[in-house]
């Protein structure tokens, strides 16, 4: 049908209305709802919009034909936004006519929602939709991700899939595969955030102990892949060198931010461990280390994170350890602590010391130590 005397053949157009128009155009989109309980919905939905819009606190991104609305998208922005550009807007209210391409016209105003987030500098675009709604397919085809369920978001008791996009990230490479093992079938894996960290969201399936195999389970993974530490040691004195630096998770987690813990660095694809550690105590601690054992490798939180920790002990010369060190463009600010073997041991014990990583390798010393110096010294 035709409106305003456009022509069918004529190219739809896409713009942000102002809130005037979304207003006057608020039933119009309506309109495009498929049910009557769901239009009156999208009424009130867009009615309260345009107010949104007023405040600057909204967009409404519509597509049309002349003068007839093909299709229109929500565009909100976060409630707190504070002094800086905002960081995540979300989309909502994705209406489209029944007699367009739902498909090429879904993607022509994702396009568009994604342009304006980009000219405000957003880096996150999120979106809700109710499972088996068939735009999840398009939001996936537009390279949005799935990040979990919402309870009861998609109203009238249903639950609503939350999907993001990464606008600062660009194209995205394929995701490692989790490596294959029996008894376990992954069925989805989805890139949820990228930055210094990455946070992933697996679906799968996996056996169970009684016999059988379990529902499907959703999982959130952050990704940090290997690390090395190295507790510095010094036989001839039985003195360990610790560091003392800032790390934002004590804060968030209510204890002392200024944690005690070993010389530690991340093993970057094709870096072997016992370099890294080599390499890290000397950025981070000044020290040489000459001998170097093997304590283990171990999880630092395996039921979120994939993160696995090669521990060592390496023999330095304590006297010559102290002040100050790290990167200053890692924003690294690293004192070098050095304490009697028994006293850094019983700090284990009376909460002192409280990072897993250095906990493990005092008490690996405290049980290996006499037979360590025994072997160093003869060397």
């Amino acid at each position: 049908m035709r409106q305003d005397g456009a022509r069918e053949d004529e190219l739809p157009s896409i713009a942000v209305m102002d809130a005037a128009s979304t207003a006057a155009a608020a039933i119009e989109i309506a309109g495009l709802a498929a049910e009557g309980t769901a239009r009156d919905e999208a009424r009130t939905a867009w009615l309260g919009l345009a107010t949104a819009c007023g405040t600057g606190a909204a967009l409404a991104i519509a597509m049309r034909r002349g003068g007839r609305i093909l299709g229109a998208l929500a565009l909100r922005l976060p409630i707190h936004r504070g002094p800086a550009l905002p960081h995540r807007l979300e989309m909502s209210a994705l209406l489209l006519a029944r007699d367009v391409p739902r498909r090429e016209a879904a993607l022509a105003l994702l396009e568009r929602a994604e342009e304006e987030a980009t000219g405000r500098a957003a880096s996150l675009l999120t979106m809700e939709l109710p499972a088996g709604d068939p735009d999840v397919a398009i939001l996936r085809a537009r390279g949005f991700r799935l990040t979990g369920r919402v309870p009861g978001g998609a109203g009238h008791g249903r639950d609503a899939l939350l999907f993001w996009k990464d606008l600062a990230a660009g194209a995205q490479p394929p995701l490692p595969a989790p490596p294959p093992r029996d008894g376990v079938e992954v069925l989805a894996h989805d890139r949820l955030f990228r930055s210094y960290l990455a946070l992933d969201r697996l679906e799968l399936r996996h056996r169970l102990f009684a016999g059988g195999t379990s529902g499907v389970v959703g999982r959130d993974l952050v990704v940090r892949g290997p690390a090395a530490a190295i507790l510095l040691w010094d036989p001839d004195r039985d003195q360990v060198a610790l560091v003392e630096q800032f790390r934002v998770g004590a804060l968030a987690a209510g204890m002392d931010p200024w944690i005690l813990e070993t010389v530690a660095g991340v093993v970057e694809p094709g870096e072997d461990a016992a370099e890294v550690a080599r390499r890290e105590a000397l950025e981070e601690a000044g020290a040489r280390v000459d001998e170097m054992v093997h304590v283990g490798r171990h999880l630092s939180s395996p039921g979120c994170s994939d993160e696995t920790v090669e521990t060592f002990v390496g023999r330095v010369d304590a006297s010559r350890l102290g002040g100050i060190h790290g990167l200053a463009d890692e924003g690294e600010d690293i004192r070098v602590v050095v304490m009697d073997a028994a006293d850094a041991i019983a700090a284990c014990a009376d909460g002192r010391i409280a990072n897993a990583i250095t906990l493990i390798a005092l008490q690996w010393l405290a049980l290996n130590r006499a037979a360590l110096a025994a072997r160093w010294r003869r060397a």
